[in-house]
């Protein structure tokens, strides 16, 4: 028989932190306590509608409810605030219809980008190690290698607009990947991997209906929570990312990224570089189109991934 109420939480933390050690003792008894804290949340959480999508996603990682004591989406969120936001995350999700909700071994190629690469594809899944920096992960796959990928969550706010939070962006350190990003740069008429995969997210977001679109400040990613005790460096900065893309603060935790195309007056572009821009938007505008007619059409498929 399934457990129920306080003892699922007990059971749940046994589960997430395993052992009989001083240190998941410790942990257990943490998350215990955060979860009588929040105990309506937490209920919400081991005790989902059947059916719905995060009953899906309990079933499937039911390590998930952790986030009682490790970050999700920014290291500033306590405990209630980062439930609230997984809930709001799948709630969201229920409505979106077909292809959602998928299981978390299962994939969505939403466009094929062959004619740019062989191989290239957008994919959205859900690995686990993306599973604190948010529910969907948007990715550039080269065959089977996971290129670049970008995180978020949904939200549907008080008022009734959709809103969308970029939890992380990941590149890859492969020996070859400077040369390989180099030349996608190039066949993507000089928009780096890292901004053509944001520009293809708000596609896909305005397919879904989202109107703005956050990101998680450098001060506020999820490894720089106590959680994970002492910080470890970082490659990339965020704020510098989000900036170069036209995000502005909006708090110490979040900027807003435009939700509007990427788009230039010819008349502010060199003349040299003219003709590269105009290849860029029109390839844009193309993958705009595709996105929006195979959506409804687009069923989960499963592969490995390297």
């Amino acid at each position: 028989m399934a457990r129920t109420g306080r003892s699922a939480l007990v059971s749940a933390a046994r589960r997430t932190f395993p052992g009989n050690g001083p240190s998941a003792l410790v942990r257990q008894g943490q998350m215990v306590l955060a979860g009588l804290r929040t105990y309506p949340l937490t209920r919400q959480m081991l005790e989902p509608r059947p059916g719905s999508a995060l009953d899906r996603i309990m079933v499937q990682r039911p390590e998930f409810i952790g986030a009682l004591l490790w970050p999700y989406l920014s290291a500033t969120f306590d405990a209630e605030e980062r439930l609230r936001r997984i809930l709001a995350h799948y709630e969201v999700v229920d409505t979106l219809g077909p292809p959602f909700p998928f299981d978390c071994d299962e994939r969505l190629v939403l466009v094929d980008l062959a004619e740019v690469m062989p191989g290239l594809r957008l994919v959205l899944d859900q690995p686990i190690w993306f599973l604190r920096e948010g529910g969907l992960v948007l990715n550039l796959f080269i065959d089977s290698f996971r290129a670049f990928s970008i995180a978020f969550s949904l939200r549907r706010e008080a008022d009734g607009q959709l809103t969308a939070w970029i939890g992380g962006l990941q590149g890859r350190n492969r020996d070859d990947m400077l040369e390989t990003y180099r030349a996608l740069t190039k066949l993507l008429h000089g928009l780096r991997p890292r901004d053509f995969l944001l520009e293809a997210l708000k596609m896909v977001l305005r397919q879904f209906g989202v109107t703005r679109l956050y990101a998680v400040s450098d001060a506020a990613r999820h490894h720089r929570h106590p959680f994970f005790g002492r910080i470890k460096a970082v490659l990339q900065d965020y704020d510098e990312i989000w900036a170069d893309r036209g995000g502005v603060a909006i708090s110490a935790d979040f900027f807003e990224l435009p939700m509007s195309p990427e788009r230039r007056d010819e008349a502010t572009i060199k003349p040299n570089k003219r003709s590269m821009y105009r290849k860029r938007f029109e390839f844009l505008d193309g993958l705009e189109a595709r996105l929006l007619a195979a959506l409804p059409d687009v069923r989960p498929v499963r592969f490995e991934d390297s």
